[in-house]
């Protein structure tokens, strides 16, 4: 568990989350300690002129022309390590810089986010220890969320993988699923989904899956033995699901199709279908676990 069970928030919502951070946080360089090389300089207080070049590649986020110059250029021991500090300083600066800007757009998806509050904290006094220790974490949580996403679509796709292909299962479910989990980044990233309260993992990924199988098909298949898709296979995943949301009973259907489908608010959903937004809200679970089982049940 990658985030504490009194964060208020559901799985679903707080596997999101891990991924919408560390996505967010993802182009910021961290470590648990300073670059390689420079630490193993500072604590044995000489320096390996043969390793100079691996610098260009621990301070890859502030490099520059006049560094490389520097690398090449004859100095003393202690020009060297003066610029070496200065070197540190820009780096830990331009972290700092990306942090900020990176945690106000985390901010505008979860306003009243404990740990983003904490790392505004943070940020405000340029305390750049206390910043890799929130990175490191935002770090594992997003990998913690990524097994989870695993966890939660792995038999989904695996049944859907055996159904087409008798041999390489295994091989090929993971093929299948490192290709969605790319494109649901990117959703995740663009803001094309923008979390399970609009719509569940599970609904949202399943065209990707079927899609990205069909592609996985036509790599393997030579030209015109695999037949074009279509607009009506396209079409195939909604009719699929609208046919199951007809077997759900009432207020269940009007409140899937209106909070998940439409997008409504709370409020907007009590309105349009006469119930209490107290009774929407609390009936939303089990009407998606209904769902979902009538998913189940006609083989998705």
């Amino acid at each position: 568990m990658y985030l504490k069970p009194s964060d208020g928030l559901s799985k679903e919502l707080r596997m999101y989350r891990g991924l919408f951070l560390g996505r967010a946080f993802q182009s910021i360089p961290i470590s648990e300690e300073k670059a390689t090389v420079f630490a193993d300089w500072l604590s044995n207080n000489r320096l390996e002129q043969n390793r100079l070049s691996e610098l260009s590649i621990d301070y890859a986020l502030i490099w520059t022309r006049a560094d490389e110059a520097l690398v090449q250029a004859t100095i003393t021991v202690e020009e060297r390590m003066e610029w070496l500090q200065k070197l540190e300083q820009r780096f830990q600066e331009k972290t700092i810089l990306l942090a900020k800007e990176k945690t106000q757009e985390a901010l505008l998806r979860f306003p009243n986010d404990t740990q983003l509050q904490q790392l505004v904290a943070i940020l405000k006094l340029n305390d750049y220890t206390q910043l890799r220790k929130e990175l490191g974490l935002i770090r594992r949580q997003y990998n913690a969320a990524i097994e989870e996403f695993i966890k939660l679509v792995y038999y989904k796709f695996y049944r859907h993988v055996s159904n087409n292909s008798p041999v390489d299962i295994r091989d090929d479910t993971d093929t299948l699923l490192t290709k969605v989990l790319h494109k649901f980044m990117d959703a995740i990233e663009r803001g094309s989904y923008q979390g399970p309260e609009k719509a569940t993992i599970l609904v949202y990924i399943h065209p990707m899956m079927v899609h990205g199988w069909i592609d996985i098909l036509r790599t393997r298949k030579p030209t015109g033995d695999f037949p074009e898709l279509t607009e009506e296979s396209v079409d195939d995943t909604k009719a699929f699901v609208e046919d199951a949301l007809k077997q759900l009973g009432q207020p269940c259907q009007s409140i899937i199709i209106e909070r998940d489908i439409h997008g409504c608010s709370w409020e907007e959903v009590a309105e349009r279908i006469s119930i209490s937004k107290g009774h929407a809200k609390n009936s939303y679970r089990g009407c998606q676990e209904q769902l979902r089982s009538i998913l189940v049940q006609r083989g998705w």
